[in-house]
Formats: structure tokens, C-alpha cells, sequence
């Protein structure tokens, strides 16, 4: 399901769209309502424009929320989200790329590849089922 998501909206990328990323330093952060700071990625005609990291320690889940939806943002990728936060983002029009885990940059260019689905680890070592590390753990004849 969620992986013509990310095919789907690549059809928009082409022309313009801005993605939002909660951070945990340079990764995805684990629980969108905990991230201490959200990476906002402007994109036109399949290249990246603009990048602003905002701070969103102390903001509550509601003002995180507003927050997304102020940002004319058409695109979520992030990590685990509370049943609340996904509701009221979807039903704002935003879509969702839910249960990521990995660098920010790295789901980015999956995104952007059409190759990023809910559930996505982007591994750099252990792990192998949805991994797209560019094969690491695959042994050399």
C-alpha cells in the first residue's frame, strides 16, 4: 500500500513540494511527538532547492501539528506517530511515509528514487530486509 506512495507523489516532486523530516540529529527521529527538530526539504523538478531545520524542543503535539500544516508542506517522512498526530496531519492533506528509520538524507534520496516505503530501514550495517545501503552485507564472490 504505502509503497505506490512514495511512487505516486513522485509525479508531484517532479514540479514542487516540500517534505518534512522530524530530526534527531542528522537521523530521522524515532517518535515524530519527541523530535527535538524538524527538517523541511523544498523541492522543484526532482532537485533539492532549500533546506531549513526549525527547533521544536518545548512545542507541545498540537503545535507540532500546526506547525506541519503551516508549513505548506505536502509530505511527512518520519519515524513512529501517535494515532492523534497521523490523523490530523493526513486530514489536513498531508501525506505520510510512517516507520522510517535511518539518516534523513538517505530517506530523501530513496524518496526521490520512488524506493521509499512505510517501514523502510536504511541501514548502514545489521540489517537486511527493506535495506537499500547500496549492498554492503552482501558477500563478494
Amino acid at each position: 500500500m504505502f509503497g505506490t506512495l512514495a511512487r505516486n507523489v513522485l509525479f508531484y516532486v517532479i514540479k514542487k513540494m516540500k517534505i518534512a523530516i522530524p530530526l534527531f540529529e542528522k537521523r530521522i527521529s524515532p517518535y515524530f511527538d519527541y523530535a527535538p527538530a524538524l527538517l523541511i526539504v523544498h523541492i522543484e523538478n526532482g532537485s533539492v532547492v532549500n533546506r531549513q531545520e526549525y527547533a521544536l524542543t518545548g512545542y507541545d503535539p498540537w503545535r507540532r501539528i500546526q506547525c506541519i500544516k503551516n508549513s505548506d508542506v505536502g509530505l511527512l517522512i518520519c519515524g513512529g506517530i501517535t494515532h492523534y498526530a497521523h490523523t490530523q496531519i493526513e486530514s489536513a492533506g498531508i501525506k505520510i511515509i510512517p516507520w522510517v528509520s535511518g539518516e534523513a538524507d538517505d530517506a530523501l534520496a530513496q524518496f526521490m528514487k520512488g524506493r521509499l516505503e512505510a517501514g523502510t530501514m536504511l541501514c548502514k550495517s545489521r540489517r537486511r530486509r527493506w535495506c537499500f545501503c547500496a549492498g554492503h552485507h552482501k558477500k563478494k564472490v
